[in-house]
């Protein structure tokens, strides 16, 4: 009897194009599936279409809808998939602004590898919680 994998999905936000790129590159390396689009509103919409991940990772500064109002939406919205925050931004009032609009976790920007793998472990670790 074999075991089936079964992948898990993220969707990467944000308006930079490179970081956007790594983001998606550093979860499909780790075998997600992944989709990217650059702003909160493309984010807010595919969940409008009925589209489902089991991790949204969102960049707080983007034109047309940053972070923040994309997360405090998709939260109003009954949407319950992990929201990680991410952002060079260092001022402590605007992180806790973006953690209060319903992140589940958040880490500074850059990513890499070792970060990634602490969002995924993260992850898991509530997923076995539930």
């Amino acid at each position: 009897m074999t075991t089936k994998l079964v992948a898990h999905s993220a969707l990467v936000v944000d308006d930079d194009v490179m970081a956007r790129t790594i983001h998606k590159r550093l979860f499909e390396r780790e075998g997600w599936l992944v989709k990217a689009v650059v702003n909160g509103h493309e984010a807010v919409e595919l969940f409008r279409q009925g589209d489902r991940f089991d991790l949204v990772l969102m960049d707080k500064e983007m034109p047309v809808l940053d972070g923040v109002h994309a997360t405090t939406e998709l939260r109003a919205m009954g949407v319950q998939c992990h929201i990680v925050g991410v952002t060079s931004c260092t001022d402590s009032l605007e992180v806790e602004s973006f953690i209060g609009a319903g992140l589940d976790a958040f880490y500074a920007k850059p990513l890499n590898p070792a970060k990634l793998g602490r969002i995924i472990q993260h992850f898991h670790d509530d997923d076995r919680r539930q």
